[in-house]
């Protein structure tokens, strides 16, 4: 993280991900800097944008990799990575059968992290 230091960065609000842009600058605080933010914006899809026109790098989620973009490039980070906090959203009125079933399976995945 420290080979970071000098980088312009863009990242998500904190208004939008408070748990992921806390645990950025945290992240970058540990490694003995605090980083130069260039820009904020509220989608993930606009950091990979601006990433791929050359105006920063920033730190996101693996499963960004999957938003492929001509001219980024994705590398693991090194030690503990910061981590995203997720939510379930379901229909209140729904109890279907397969409803449970998914809330079952992710409470249970909870348990085991």
């Amino acid at each position: 993280m420290s080979d970071l230091s000098t980088e312009r960065f863009i990242l998500v609000e904190r208004e939008v991900w408070p748990s992921w842009y806390d645990d950025i600058l945290s992240k970058c605080r540990d490694a003995g800097f605090s980083p130069i933010v260039r820009q904020h914006v509220k989608e993930i899809q606009t950091v990979v944008g601006l990433v791929a026109a050359g105006l920063c790098i920033s730190i996101v989620p693996r499963s960004t990799a999957k938003l492929h973009a001509r001219d980024v490039a994705y590398v693991t980070i090194e030690g503990e990575a910061p981590r995203v906090e997720m939510s379930i959203a379901w229909r209140t009125d729904d109890s279907s059968t397969l409803v449970k079933q998914f809330l079952d399976t992710a409470a249970g995945y909870k348990k085991r992290r």
